[in-house]
């Protein structure tokens, strides 16, 4: 009996956990309004394309990039570029620049390119 209830309790506190994982995928809307915000002020799109769609043959979009990198990869490419940059096996002509951002802003930017779906 006490070791049901052993199991049970993990396996909820198991369940509850990755009920949090399935929601941090998905973004805040008004986090990915003011990311959007952000994206148009810091000029990103002269990059990565109008609404990060990229350039007229697809190159630097941002669409679909949540289906391959967590909310703290994203946060990782904003805040240390080069540092991601130098991981590539492949460099782009062009490094990242980085931006000097506020936490709140860079929250917003993940929130926005994550909700940038295919």
């Amino acid at each position: 009996m006490r070791m049901t209830r052993m199991i049970g309790a993990i396996l909820a506190t198991a369940l509850s956990a990755g009920a949090g994982v399935a929601s941090a995928q998905t973004p805040d809307p008004a986090k990915a309004a003011a990311g959007k915000a952000t994206f148009e002020e810091t000029k990103c799109s002269k990059c990565h394309g109008p609404e990060g769609r990229g350039d007229k043959t697809g190159k630097m979009s941002l669409v679909g990039v949540s289906d391959k990198l967590s909310a703290a990869e994203i946060r990782k490419w904003i805040t240390s570029p080069a540092e991601q940059t130098a991981k590539l096996p492949k460099k782009p002509k062009e490094a990242m620049k980085k931006f000097d951002l506020t936490d709140a802003q860079v929250d917003g930017l993940v929130a926005y390119v994550q909700s940038l779906k295919k």
